[in-house]
């Protein structure tokens, strides 16, 4: 990822390392920006040879497919965009710049392909040339239309298998990106018992005085109530021996 973003970007004058940070959105926004520039080069090429000798009907097909993809790549870069800016303030400092230059970059290659799609329905208004189609499929033989049917074939091939690679590697940063955050809400709830905990042992200290009163009075009370009782057994003993008296 680092290297094709930084051939892309040669004017950069720092080597970040996106996915030695620990941040799934930053290395997806390094992996998305020159995806959406190649996308970008491709409709742009293939939008040069509409209304030409070239524009047939598997340059509309090509077209339409680039275009496809280039959504969906839009679509997860927005997504990615707007997690990095929204966790902006959880990145260290010392990592910001080079964060905030990926940003800025992969915003304007945002930009630039979102500006090819709104201006690629006009141009596709344009039929294609069926001069061009005709002289196509006049001056196919039977051989090269096997091999243009074996080229089509394996293009298709290689097409769903970089579409099967490109959901596998979606689906792992969007299991990634859930594994982080249920590590932060695991370290969110580790502070909340922490703090708990320290809560209960400031209540356990504060009641510790009022047990030792407690404690105290409680033995207090019990010599009280054994004195009181002998002096009762003492009252009844004097009680008994003034009615022997009086006998």
């Amino acid at each position: 990822i680092n290297a094709e973003y930084m051939g892309k970007k040669k004017q950069l004058h720092f080597t970040p390392d996106f996915c030695s940070m620990d941040l799934p959105f930053v290395a997806e926004c390094a992996q998305q920006t020159p995806c959406l520039e190649r996308h970008s080069d491709a409709l742009t090429k293939y939008i040069r040879l509409v209304g030409t000798d070239k524009d047939t009907r598997q340059l509309r097909e090509s077209i339409e497919r680039e275009k496809a993809a280039a959504e969906r790549d839009q679509q997860q870069t927005q997504r990615a965009l707007k997690t990095l800016r929204d966790s902006k303030k959880s990145i260290p400092p010392a990592q910001r710049p080079p964060v905030e230059k990926l940003e800025r970059d992969t915003d304007s290659a945002s930009r630039r392909l979102a500006d090819i799609l709104r201006g690629l329905p006009a141009k596709l208004s344009v039929p294609p040339r069926e001069s061009a189609i005709l002289a196509e499929e006049q001056t196919i033989s039977p051989m090269e239309a096997a091999d243009r049917a074996e080229r089509e074939r394996r293009e298709r091939v290689q097409m769903l298998e970089q579409r099967k690679l490109e959901d596998e590697a979606q689906h792992v940063a969007v299991l990634v990106e859930e594994r982080h955050e249920e590590i932060q809400q695991i370290g969110r709830e580790a502070v909340e018992l922490a703090k708990t905990f320290q809560d209960f042992a400031h209540i356990v200290h504060q009641q510790d005085a009022l047990i030792e009163t407690i404690v105290t009075q409680t033995e207090q009370t019990k010599i009280h109530t054994q004195e009181a009782t002998a002096q009762i057994m003492q009252a009844e003993q004097r009680q008994r021996s003034s009615r022997c008296s009086l006998m």
